[in-house]
C-alpha cells in the first residue's frame, strides 16, 4: 500500500480517506459500542474506550523504526535476559531476578510504543 499522507489515509490498497473524516470519525465513535464478528455464534460488543481514542488521535514518530530492526530488538531483549534457548526458557524465566522482570517489562512496552509508530506511520 502507499504511504500516507497530508492528503489521504489508504484503508486498502484501493481505499482511501482524507484526514479530516478519519478526525470526525474518531470524533463520533467515542464512547459508542463496536459489534465484533461472531466468535461462538453471539455477537459481542465492545465500546470505544480513551486508549482507543487516544491511539485514532496519536501522532506517529517521525522516523519509525522498520519492522525488521523491531525484530531484531526484541530478540536482543530476550537475549539480553537469556531467555533465548528453548531448551532452558522455563528455568531461566523462574530464575528471574525483580531487576530482570523490570527490565523485561521496560523492553516489551518500549518495543510496543515503537511498534504502534511504526503502524501509525
Amino acid at each position: 500500500m502507499p504511504d500516507d499522507d497530508a492528503e489521504q489515509i489508504w484503508l486498502s490498497p484501493t481505499r482511501t480517506i482524507s484526514p479530516e473524516l478519519r478526525e470526525h470519525l474518531s470524533r463520533q465513535m467515542l464512547g459508542m459500542s463496536v459489534t465484533l464478528p461472531p466468535r461462538s455464534g453471539t455477537i459481542s460488543e465492545r465500546g470505544v474506550t480513551n486508549l482507543d481514542a487516544a491511539l485514532s488521535n496519536a501522532k506517529p514518530a517521525v522516523n519509525p523504526h522498520d519492522l525488521a530492526t523491531l525484530g531484531r530488538m526484541r530478540l536482543e531483549v530476550l537475549e539480553a535476559l537469556g531467555l533465548m534457548r528453548p531448551d532452558r526458557l522455563e528455568s531461566r524465566a523462574l530464575e528471574l531476578s525483580k531487576v530482570d522482570l523490570a527490565e523485561l517489562r521496560h523492553g516489551v512496552v518500549d518495543l510496543a510504543k515503537l511498534t504502534i509508530d511504526r503502524l501509525l506511520y
